[in-house]
């Protein structure tokens, strides 16, 4: 399908989205989501720019979620696939730790990375950051990262919390 619009990093590269737009993106990524892990497909590398924002003729967004390279079909929970080297695919500001310590992966895993794309909507910023892939990865096998409600202090606390709990550090939380 040839799309006419931009990637969601594109729009949150001139602001932070407002609570209202956040929702309907929310609402859309997690109706994409839903749909993969209803046909057994997990995405592995959920990040902004594979999320594609089109707008219908109405003035509403319309998001697809993209690039689904990554995606492995697998009706039971599977290892993120390393490259020659030991090197892993995906991008690290965004995996699960579940990816980089090469446990089973599953829908949880997913929902980590959206929960850390949500969270880069709100702020602009990467929940999990630091000078190198090493710090980066540190960050999210330590879990830790800024509370939403630092940044944005305008949005309702529940939305924070629920965006904050997806990226909760163990896949049972």
């Amino acid at each position: 399908e040839l799309l006419d619009g931009e990637t969601l990093e594109d729009l949150i590269s001139r602001a932070p989205l407002i609570e209202g737009d956040f929702v309907s993106v929310a609402e859309q990524c997690l109706e994409g989501l839903l749909a993969a892990h209803d046909a057994n497909l997990l995405h592995r590398d959920i990040k902004p720019c594979n999320i594609m924002i089109t707008w219908l003729p109405s003035g509403r967004m319309q998001l697809k979620l993209l690039d689904f390279g990554l995606a492995k079909f697998a009706t039971e929970p599977s290892i993120q696939t390393i490259a020659h080297g030991n090197s892993l695919f995906g991008s690290i500001y965004f995996m699960a730790p579940e990816q980089f310590e090469q446990h089973p992966l599953d829908a949880r895993t997913d929902l980590y990375s959206l929960g850390s794309v949500f969270y880069y909507s709100l702020t602009a910023e990467y929940p999990f950051n630091g000078e190198s892939v090493a710090q980066v990865m540190a960050s999210h096998l330590q879990g830790h990262y800024k509370d939403l409600r630092e940044y944005r202090p305008d949005l309702p606390e529940a939305l924070c919390n629920w965006v904050m709990s997806l990226m909760s550090r163990g896949p049972e939380k």
